[in-house]
């Protein structure tokens, strides 16, 4: 009787992309078994850059047990967990660097050859990187209470168990763009990433026209931005439930906060900043497209789930319009900046 073969997924993090050393290795199978071993000897006198130190051995030390005192102490561990395996295993990573670690560190225990014929190493870069198994990989990482960060060799073992696992799900563009965009993983129609447009000037900010329909999405097309995606309002609700999603939507909402010269008290109210001289010129008196792109954040944030950070912006923006405009000048954007987070379907810019 034939033994159905294992698949496992596996993950390594090492010192640097030339000539470095493993640090880590993690590694799940489909089943759920995990096997994890780290190598703090490795980064000793060496000069690491600020990544590596910052996102990968500040995480040492969470797994219990997992270090080893050197490289072939490592490849015992990994040869005898792979050894408790049924069948045949086919060994599957998304990058040439990760499968070149995970030889050296059996050959080091000098236990390549004795598994020759047990695994084979799988590159399934393509297959993880379709666009539901971006997603997949993504809400591994956000997912809330767990003690491990993106970068832990296990946990990116585990996003990519999950993104294969995920790799023929159906998932609308719209969704799955939106969804990577607000991470950071994919840039817009303009080759801009999230973390492009947050460093723009407020002039930049001010004078172009094409952004915010990307950072603050609504379920309907703009006239101003044709190419920027329109999740539905059940795909609003999946978005709003996933942690990285809201920040990214929070960070923009406090950058754009920035670009109308005001800020977010520890309360969380939100109140005239810094540079509210500099600022206030430029749209409180003036009414303008900073009123459609106002009403278009509001909205916004109350269908990502952020109907706090909504109400309290409101509150600021409808004091300071009064004050500023008068109270008869003041009343329709109020009323357009109420009906958006009431979600009715005010215009947006």
């Amino acid at each position: 009787m034939t033994v159905p073969s294992t698949r496992l997924f596996f993950d390594t993090e090492f010192t640097a992309f030339r000539d470095g050393k493993m640090l880590s290795l993690g590694l799940v199978t489909e089943t759920g078994a995990e096997f994890y071993v780290e190598l703090p000897s490795h980064a000793e006198g060496l000069v690491l850059n600020d990544f590596v130190r910052q996102e990968v051995l500040a995480q040492f030390g969470s797994v219990p047990g997992a270090r080893a005192a050197t490289l072939a102490e490592a490849g015992s561990r990994l040869a005898e967990f792979l050894q408790t395996l049924p069948g045949s295993l086919e060994v599957c990573c998304d990058y040439k660097l990760d499968a070149s670690y995970f030889t050296e560190c059996l050959r080091a225990a000098n236990q390549a050859s004795a598994l020759r014929t047990k695994y084979r190493l799988c590159d399934i870069a393509s297959e993880a990187s379709s666009a539901a198994g971006r997603m997949a990989l993504l809400q591994t990482f956000s997912k809330e209470g767990q003690p491990l960060r993106r970068h832990h060799a296990l946990l990116d073992a585990r996003a990519l168990k999950n993104a294969w696992l995920a790799r023929n799900d159906t998932v609308s563009r719209d969704l799955a763009y939106q969804w990577l965009f607000q991470c950071g993983e994919v840039a817009d129609h303009a080759k801009r990433t999230l973390g492009d447009i947050h460093a723009y000037t407020d002039d930049e900010l001010e004078d172009t026209h094409d952004f915010i329909q990307w950072l603050f999405p609504l379920p309907r097309p703009s006239p101003y931005n044709t190419f920027a995606v329109t999740p539905t309002l059940a795909e609003f609700k999946l978005l709003a439930a996933d942690r990285l999603v809201r920040q990214g939507v929070l960070a923009s909402w406090q950058r754009m906060l920035t670009f109308y010269g005001l800020q977010v008290l520890p309360t969380g109210a939100v109140s005239r900043g810094p540079n509210w001289r500099q600022r206030a010129p430029n749209w409180v008196v003036p009414a303008g497209h900073n009123d459609l792109r106002l009403s278009r954040i509001l909205e916004a944030l109350c269908l990502f789930g952020l109907r706090p950070q909504a109400l309290s912006t409101f509150q600021a923006l409808r004091d300071i319009v009064t004050e500023h405009r008068g109270a008869k000048a003041a009343t329709s954007p109020v009323q357009f900046w109420q009906a958006a987070i009431g979600n009715d379907g005010a215009a947006g810019a």
